[in-house]
């Protein structure tokens, strides 16, 4: 894990209030964040939002969790990935009320589609270290990148949006 409690057992409110990742620790979480965030917007319901996460506040418990916004020194990779998963909600209804499909669940990879009558939008995290390829019949659009092809690699910690037609036919391997 990233970080857990154990690692400020025995800290001061004061110590606790000065903590911030390291360098390599923000970089897992802001992988981790990116990739969950994906998911939690494209499962059904209106996603939630804690205070900052979109600008890369960071935090540890009460009351440390609610630092003032980072006006300025937002974190741009996470705001702009934001900003697109909201506009990728906004520009297609079946984020609004659609029926859902479970495709695939293993201890890597969480794969599930929300559909109507013409599309299928298919979201694929992968919490693993490793990269997957998903191979489609016929060419099919990356939400993500704006791209169309066949196949496309899931990095690792990573999450995707597809838009494929209904009644696809879609694989997926580990590389």
């Amino acid at each position: 894990s990233v970080l857990s409690d154990l690692d400020y057992a025995g800290k001061s409110n004061r110590e606790l209030s000065t903590l911030r990742l390291s360098p390599s620790e923000r970089a897992i979480a802001t992988k981790r964040l990116l990739a969950l965030y994906t998911v939690i917007a494209t499962l059904p319901g209106i996603p939630s939002v804690f205070y900052g996460d979109e600008a890369g506040l960071e935090g540890f418990n009460d009351p440390f969790n609610r630092m003032p916004y980072p006006y300025g020194k937002e974190d741009a990779t996470l705001l702009s990935h934001y900003r697109k998963i909201g506009g990728i909600r906004l520009e297609y209804d079946v984020y609004k009320a659609s029926k859902f499909n479970l495709i695939h669940l293993d201890e890597d990879v969480f794969v599930f589609e929300r559909y109507d009558s013409r599309w299928s939008y298919i979201t694929v995290l992968n919490i693993s270290e490793s990269e997957y390829s998903i191979f489609g019949e016929t060419k099919f659009l990356n939400l993500m990148s704006n791209k169309r092809s066949e196949n496309f690699k899931i990095k690792p910690i990573s999450a995707e949006i597809f838009k494929i037609k209904r009644n696809f036919t879609l694989d997926l391997r580990r590389n």
